[in-house]
């Protein structure tokens, strides 16, 4: 007959110690807010100084920037070469060369108007100006392009960069295959202008069309002949 063996004993399972948590002193406590809010004082104040201390153009770029950003309205209104409600209109030193840009509107940053040149009157027979679209990159620089519509297609023309000096602008072309712009025209805005009339304005070249027509017709009976001719 097997022997019994005698059962393994088994230990007893204590269970796990728990410390009671302690509370954080009354003291602390207290002074937790005070030192946080001393921690952002702290902060800000080093930030301010930090700000003082920045290369002289950061901060004059950061200066720029507010005041561009609310002064669109100022390129808005009638810059021309031809301004004669200025006083010191010769000390300006505006281009020759006839050049009109309406910037009916600038809200936003986007501009859109009219543009009528010496180059248009020349070398687009079809058009005496053309529509014009941009955007405000800075206080004193904008990009524009010039366009209008051909068999109901947006066609571009030219572009070109304007740069603001207060009530001069300098116009400087920087793709224009039609030369709708000079290499670099220099206007003013004209303060006796009424933007609300605008399309009342004299056109730069008032006879373009008749003209076009006139040189059309005379080149028929010449067209003819040469057909003729065996």
């Amino acid at each position: 007959m097997a022997r019994k063996g005698k059962a393994d004993s088994v230990e007893p399972v204590s269970a796990a110690t728990s410390h009671p948590r302690q509370k954080t002193p009354w003291w602390k406590r207290a002074w937790a807010a005070p030192a946080a809010l001393a921690a952002v004082l702290t902060s800000v104040v080093l930030i301010l100084q930090n700000t003082r201390a920045l290369p002289g153009e950061f901060r004059k770029t950061s200066e720029q920037f507010f005041q561009w950003y609310g002064d669109y309205d100022a390129w808005k209104g009638h810059w021309t070469n031809a301004t004669e409600g200025l006083v010191d209109v010769a000390e300006l030193n505006l281009s020759k060369d006839r050049f009109r840009l309406n910037i009916d509107a600038s809200a936003g940053g986007a501009i859109a108007g009219s543009l009528a040149t010496k180059g248009i009157c020349e070398r687009l027979p079809f058009f005496e100006e053309l529509l014009v679209e941009g955007t405000i990159s800075s206080a004193s620089r904008a990009e524009i392009t010039a366009f209008d519509f051909v068999g109901g297609k947006r066609t571009a023309f030219a572009s070109a960069t304007l740069r603001r000096d207060g009530d001069v602008m300098t116009v400087s072309a920087t793709n224009d295959p039609a030369g709708v712009f000079p290499k670099e025209a220099r206007i003013a805005l004209d303060p006796d202008d009424d933007l609300n009339l605008a399309g009342e304005q004299e056109p730069l070249c008032a006879d373009k069309k008749e003209r076009f027509i006139r040189g059309a017709v005379d080149d028929v009976p010449q067209l003819r002949k040469s057909k003729s001719v065996p």
